[in-house]
């Protein structure tokens, strides 16, 4: 399925001109009918990146993975804007169930296919779209924290964020409930999932973590880093569960704790780095 640059500008436009007419207009009417086309634009392109991304987990070749993530972080980010409006319309675009589960898929899309570099023609378009993103992020941090009125000790929408956790990370089966850390930790939410294992979703990024390990691929500081680029050049991890993110945790675990590094990092090369593979022990 391949999507036109000029569709994504497309739906950006409209999400931008319906938010500044938001902004400006005193008209009840125009107001809801401008709602009525952010949702409409949100519907499209969410169908669109639940396209892409199904596409990307199934891509092998890194070439191909490289464009559908570009696609695929323009897509969400350009999701996200739907909610971009002033605060008086935001009940009317972010009011259920389903909205704040799209809200948090997007972000999080958003967060883990972010080129790690913005050098073609259309850099231009994403790094202004990855700035509105941003500060969206802020914006709607106090609503997506918000206490449940009968159960103080979880999150009003714990049921949407458990939705979004399941699209994006298969492996999710439920939570016990959702809560905001305390101060000054308050931008992440967590939870503990059915199997145990302890989830933390920064509100202000879109990075989710699963036992303190990112979903989806490395770290974007080892993936920059020289070493990691002059072994594995532009191969990604595609699931927290590859070998590949354990081999590379280590070395750099090992290169911090060595006591002969000089400066950070450099110790990766003229240090012992340890690296385990099933166990067995590897010195380079």
């Amino acid at each position: 399925m391949r999507i036109p640059l000029t569709w994504h500008l497309s739906d950006l436009s409209l999400a931008l001109i319906c938010s500044r007419l938001l902004a400006s207009t005193t008209d009840l009417d125009v107001a809801l009918q401008a709602c009525a086309l952010l949702i409409k634009v949100r519907n499209v392109t969410y169908g669109w990146v639940c396209a892409v991304h199904k596409k990307l987990e199934s891509t092998q070749d890194e070439t191909v993975r490289e464009g559908l993530q570009y696609r695929l972080c323009m897509l969400a980010a350009t999701c996200c804007l739907t909610f971009d409006v002033c605060p008086e319309h935001v009940p009317t675009v972010l009011a259920n169930h389903e909205d704040f589960s799209i809200a948090m898929q997007c972000a999080i899309l958003v967060h883990d296919n972010t080129p790690s570099s913005h050098s073609d023609n259309n850099s231009f378009y994403l790094t202004r779209i990855l700035s509105r993103h941003r500060r969206l992020l802020h914006d709607l941090e106090p609503l997506l924290c918000i206490p449940d009125p009968t159960n103080p000790d979880q999150l009003l929408h714990a049921g949407s964020y458990d939705h979004a956790v399941s699209q994006v990370w298969v492996g999710f089966r439920g939570s016990s409930n959702w809560r905001s850390l305390p101060i000054p930790n308050s931008r992440w939410i967590s939870c503990v999932t059915l199997g145990g294992q302890e989830v933390h979703y920064d509100l202000l990024t879109g990075q989710l973590l699963i036992d303190g390990k990112q979903l989806g691929r490395l770290p974007r500081e080892f993936v920059e880093h020289p070493t990691y680029a002059s072994i594995l050049g532009s191969v990604s991890c595609p699931s927290k569960f590859s070998p590949v993110l354990s081999i590379f945790s280590e070395i750099i675990l090992e290169n911090f704790r060595c006591g002969s590094c000089r400066r950070s990092w450099d110790g990766i090369y003229d240090s012992i780095c340890r690296v385990r593979i099933r166990g067995k022990p590897y010195s380079a």
